[in-house]
């Protein structure tokens, strides 16, 4: 799973977040998301992604966490029945 840090670099715990269940309208897959209240920065398999309050957290089907703008995200997923 990806190493996520607050930018002082203390861990940030991604356990206790209220996480949602989200349906991508482009697969049709569900996908865990949260929106953030604070800034992270993720490591990903592409390098350090550095998210900022409002933008999300998504943790794909393969367990991958990756971060989308809050605009971006609202055009791709909607929440899952029960969520």
């Amino acid at each position: 799973m990806s190493t996520i840090t607050r930018p002082d670099g203390t861990a940030f715990d991604i356990a206790a977040l209220p996480w949602k269940d989200f349906i991508r309208s482009t697969t049709g897959s569900v996908m865990r998301a949260v929106q953030l209240e604070e800034p992270v920065t993720v490591e990903t398999y592409t390098g350090d992604v550095n998210a900022e309050p409002g933008d999300w957290l998504i943790v794909s089907v393969f367990g991958e966490i990756f971060t989308s703008k809050d605009s971006v995200f609202r055009l791709t997923y909607r929440e899952a029945p029960g969520g």
